[in-house]
């Protein structure tokens, strides 16, 4: 069996003393890395923190990685869109998880100061597209290789050993796309690259496994069962521990009563095939860095984060998962399993927020003349992380942020029914708790009605304008009712002509939670 071996190069600058560098006056901006050329990510940590030269590394890659996921649902999923090509799943391993996307090749230049450690990390647009495509090209290969191997044990009725062999191409597979990606972001490209007609499409893959194997499908639970067995023979001999999330609607980012039903299924069927052990989420753990979701699997006593998204295909449910490495973003496993809606509709779960074309119609309003400023940086996450955030009737949602200078805060929150409120309005984070977590005070408890919600923060120098709102049992709601309206109020400012040499010292986060009954 062949397997791809590429080693992550950094290469560390750092600058002790001397006049800043213009990227920590302006911060991630640069002459010498323009952006025709470059694509970079800053970071920063207090000076104070013994850990602050890693701290601000991830930091900075992780703006590296997320201008990269920015660039691509602003300038290539857009215009595919634009077209009338659904582009979404080929996306979605990317745009949908934090912890996927981590570039080869990234360079590192650090200032110290008095009060921060500021690292740039950048990486240059031609050295990426010479690394990806060599990179392209042995995955293409191996695949091929593997392939031939798994039609020979076929011809020799080694069913199983050919099986596993097919199994083993998904991550591959996923590899692949992930490094097709960075290409066309690296290019700048609206297009998505055709299959190569050396290998079979991933699809074919999968309807090779399902014929090889023979796995009735008949119920949410033998989903499940085949989700789990695929991934035991994938990462068979190896030992380690990970975190099962729960997996959301195509590229919505929501969840949904079947995605809950669906992740305890998994949880069952993973146990019951001994691979590996189960996690169970940390509560309100502190992450390090803004690597959100790594933080929170390591937090929870695992390496690794089984998600994933389900689309719906006509009568039918296209189930794809990945069981990825959160320390180095490697694809452990991945799988592809279809069931007939109809198996679902047994249950009773629905698998899509009923209030959905409604907050996608929200999500949409607020994305538009969005402001982000890199001279002020912003976390912001639940005591269940970030990402596939989904609560249950009575249970406690935690909020906590963290920036990188004194910064207003303003929460808005955006309930399924349609109705806005102010969770806090202006609350002030001084100097001295500036890179430091800091807890929204209170616990807001999960109730109805149910379905997908918003929460948006908004982290601002100068102080925000007022929002007119209206007070129902001490509970501040907006007087707005139109989302462009509300966004264009909530923020006070409009986003920034990008020839203009200054940056707005305001950002903003959004995290979409999906609430069900018990």
């Amino acid at each position: 069996m062949y397997y791809l071996l590429i080693a992550l190069v950094l290469l560390t600058k750092a600058v002790l003393a001397g006049d800043a560098p213009d990227w920590v006056i302006q911060p991630g901006k640069s002459a010498a890395f323009p952006a025709s050329a470059y694509i970079v990510g800053y970071g920063s940590a207090s000076a104070q923190n013994p850990d602050a030269q890693k701290i601000a590394e991830d930091n900075a890659r992780a703006a590296l990685s997320g201008s990269i996921v920015t660039d691509l649902r602003s300038t290539v999923i857009s215009r595919l869109e634009e077209q009338g090509k659904n582009s979404a799943e080929y996306f979605s391993s990317v745009t949908q998880s934090s912890t996927g996307l981590q570039l080869l090749g990234i360079s590192i230049e650090t200032y110290k100061d008095k009060k921060l450690v500021h690292v740039l990390a950048y990486a240059k647009r031609t050295e990426l597209s010479a690394t990806y495509n060599k990179k392209r090209e042995a995955l293409i290969s191996n695949i091929a290789a593997i392939i031939t191997q798994a039609k020979a044990a076929e011809e020799s009725k080694k069913i199983e050993d050919a099986a596993a062999l097919y199994l083993s191409l998904f991550p591959m597979y996923e590899a692949l796309r992930e490094t097709e990606i960075v290409l066309t972001v690296v290019h700048r490209e609206s297009q998505v690259f055709q299959p190569d007609k050396a290998i079979p499409s991933r699809t074919e893959i999968a309807q090779t496994i399902d014929r090889l194997l023979a796995q009735s499908i008949t119920s949410v639970e033998d989903a499940a069962r085949a989700v789990a067995y695929q991934v035991s023979k994938q990462i068979s001999g190896t030992t380690g521990s990970f975190l099962v999330s729960p997996m959301t609607y195509q590229d919505s980012k929501m969840s949904s009563p079947f995605a809950r039903y669906f992740q305890q299924a998994l949880e069952t069927q993973f146990q019951k095939y001994a691979v590996w052990e189960v996690a169970r989420q940390a509560r309100g753990f502190q992450p390090k860095s803004s690597q959100i979701t790594r933080d929170l699997v390591i937090a929870s006593g695992a390496g690794c984060i089984f998600e994933g998204n389900y689309w719906e295909q006509g009568d039918r449910i296209k189930l794809i998962g990945r069981l990825r490495d959160v320390q180095n973003g490697r694809i452990m496993a991945a799988v592809e399993v279809t069931l007939d809606i109809a198996h679902i509709q047994k249950t009773g779960l629905s698998i899509k927020p009923e209030n959905m074309l409604k907050a996608l119609a929200d999500q949409k309003a607020f994305a538009e003349e969005e402001v982000i400023s890199s001279d002020i940086q912003l976390d912001v996450w639940t005591n269940k992380g970030t990402e596939n955030l989904l609560f249950a009737e009575g249970e406690i949602m935690k909020i906590y942020v963290r920036t990188n200078r004194a910064a207003h805060i303003r929460i808005l929150y955006n309930f399924a029914d349609g109705s806005r409120t102010l969770l806090y309005d202006d609350h002030y984070i001084d100097e001295a708790k500036a890179n430091q977590v800091v807890e929204i005070p209170g616990e807001f408890e999960c109730t109805g009605p149910f379905g997908a919600e918003m929460m948006v923060v908004v982290a601002s120098v100068g102080k925000l304008p007022e929002v007119k709102t209206y007070s129902v049992d001490g509970i501040a709601y907006l007087d707005e009712k139109d989302a462009k309206k509300a966004a264009y109020g909530t923020r006070g400012f409009k986003k920034k002509d990008p020839a203009s040499s200054t940056s707005p010292q305001q950002t903003e986060k959004k995290l979409t939670i999906t609430t069900i009954a018990k």
